[in-house]
């Protein structure tokens, strides 16, 4: 079976891209990622969880043997910077500590040399950074009342229980579109914690962006995934922060995290500033192809 330092050199050698850093299970360390060929066999998977474990479309485990050598994965974390984020009120998102913002459909970068501010009334003709369009059109940052509840429910299964707060919803169609089993489109309820492994269930709630997603194991919540701080955009879609955020100017929803968010950019969103989908019934982005 292959070591710890081996797996980690074969999916380097395939450009697999890590999603999480490696986290202590106790007995084992780890880390969800992307891998560019699918998911790999279950029949990788060495008895004491040092080699790969393939488990769903939506992304891979790696799991490692705490006694396996491993000096690449677990090394020690370099400092990082925490950006700092504030949302003004019916104005732009003010940013502080953050050198780039990157459109996440093709890797490009937006310089911000330390400070930037962006749009989020979706006017602005210099998307993604801010013109003033919100003073002009009296752009509102206040919540929909009749936005879904802020209400987290659980989801209890053995070895796992999935926390779910359909009010942070982003709607990136992660869940659904990775695990449908499990995360179900107009059925109720909308999880059913029994239809997959807690791995594979993991393994896709690793990919949520809006933090509306998140697992116990074993009495344990697991809400924050760390990793490089990322702060990027989506074309026709919203802000996603990733590796947190200093977050100023705006109330955390039940089960929320800074950890890793979506802000609303299209300026409609019935939970502002936070994404809640509402950017899928509006052309709000120049960049965006046009729909057909």
């Amino acid at each position: 079976m292959p070591s710890c330092q081996d797996a980690y050199e074969t999916l380097k050698s395939r450009g697999a891209k890590f999603l999480t850093p490696p986290h202590d299970w106790g007995s084992e360390i780890r880390a969800f990622f992307r891998d560019p060929d699918g998911p790999l066999s279950k029949s990788a998977r060495a008895a004491d969880g040092s080699a790969l474990h393939g488990v769903s479309n939506s992304g891979a485990l790696v799991r490692y043997s705490r006694s396996a050598a491993c000096p690449t994965l677990n090394r020690e974390p370099k400092e990082q910077i925490m950006t700092k984020l504030k949302v003004t009120e019916n104005g732009p998102y003010l940013l502080a500590e953050v050198e780039v913002i990157t459109r996440l459909s093709d890797g490009k970068s937006y310089e911000a040399s330390g400070r930037a501010a962006l749009c989020r009334c979706g006017g602005s003709k210099n998307k993604p950074f801010c013109d003033g369009t919100h003073a002009k059109i009296n752009f509102s940052g206040d919540k929909d009342p009749n936005r879904v509840p802020d209400r987290r429910e659980e989801y209890a299964a053995a070895g796992i229980t999935i926390h779910d707060n359909r009010g942070l919803c982003a709607h990136a169609g992660r869940c659904t579109d990775g695990l449908p089993i499990v995360f179900r489109i107009r059925e109720e309820p909308f999880v059913d914690p029994e239809a997959a492994s807690p791995d594979e269930i993991a393994a896709t709630i690793s990919q949520c962006p809006s933090g509306a997603l998140s697992y116990s194991i074993a009495g344990e919540e697991h809400a924050v995934r760390g990793g490089d701080p990322m702060i990027g955009f989506v074309p026709n879609g919203p802000y996603v922060i990733r590796g947190g955020a200093d977050l100023e100017g705006a109330d955390l929803l039940e089960g929320a995290t800074t950890d890793h968010f979506a802000l609303c950019r299209c300026g409609k969103s019935k939970n502002k500033p936070f994404c809640s989908g509402a950017h899928w019934e509006v052309h709000f982005d120049e960049d965006a192809p046009k729909r057909s």
